[in-house]
Parts: C-alpha cells; structure tokens; sequence
C-alpha cells in the first residue's frame, strides 16, 4: 500500500511539474495568450503570451483569424477588421471572473485581418503588429487599443500583446 502511495505521490508531483500552454492555465492575472490562424499554415499549435508574437514576418502570409484569452482586467472585447468585410462585430469575454477565449476572424474565406481593437474592463494593454508592406507598426497601448491599418488592403501578419 505505501508503495502505491509513493508511486501516485510521484505521478502527482510529476504532472503538476507539466507547463501545459493553454489559454485558462496561461492567462492569468494581467495576461494575455493568442494564438493565430495563419494562410497556408492552419492555426498555431500552442498558445503564445505576454508580448511573444504569434504569425509570421517576411513571408507574405496574412493572420486570417486569432484566439485571445485574457485574464486579470474584467470583461474584455476584440474586434477585426477583415478585408471586402471590414469590422466583423465585438466578441467579448463574459466578464465574470472566469476565463475565456475570443475568437475573431475567418478561416478558409481568404479574408486576411487587416486591423485588431482590444478593448478592456480594466488595466492597460500593449501590442504591436507586423503590417504587409509597412513592418512592425510603433507600439498601442492604452484600456482600448488599435493595431494594424484600415482602407489599404494591407494584411496583419503577426501581432504580440502584453500588460
């Protein structure tokens, strides 16, 4: 019986060593974790945070959609800018204390993003995105933020956040 108790002890201290990059067990206290859907290569397999970028530079290949998760600053809301679309509509968290991920954008429509809004409850947020034909953009901070460029058809090509 001890052994089994031994045995589980070392199990249990063994996957509570795990880092397990997800958006609930990432994001947390003044957080924020993405992960991107990028042309031609599908959605990114882990979740990046904290001022990490997510999507690509010099590669001409355009963020079509990107998961945001949030924690630490209340209800929040992102909004995307998506070419022949424009503004697709807020999708916001539920504000409650718990944390959930905010999907914008399309996959499999050719609609690259062109421009993010992040908006939140409390706390300031920084970002900074990469622009086609433009390059890293000066950084946006602020409780509302605006990254990338409307009325130019120039696609976002990777984006980092960060509190």
């Amino acid at each position: 019986m001890k052994r089994i108790a031994r045995s589980l002890m070392v199990l249990f201290a063994a996957v509570a060593s795990l880092s397990i990059s997800t958006p609930a067990s990432a994001a947390g206290q003044g957080s924020a974790c993405y992960t991107a859907h990028v042309a031609g290569n599908g959605w990114d397999a882990n979740w990046s945070c904290n001022g990490n970028v997510v999507g690509t530079w010099g590669k001409n290949k355009a963020l079509e959609a990107l998961g945001v998760s949030i924690g630490g600053v209340g209800r929040y809301c992102v909004n995307a800018h998506l070419r022949d679309y424009g503004w697709q509509g807020e999708r916001c968290s539920d504000g409650i204390g718990a944390i959930h991920s905010v999907t914008v954008g399309t996959t499999g429509q050719n609609r690259p993003i062109e421009a993010l809004e992040i908006w939140t409850e409390y706390g300031y947020i920084h970002g900074v995105a990469h622009v086609q034909d433009v390059g890293w953009m000066d950084e946006a901070h602020g409780r509302t933020i605006r990254l990338g460029v409307t009325g130019k058809a120039l696609k976002m090509e990777a984006v980092g956040l960060w509190f």
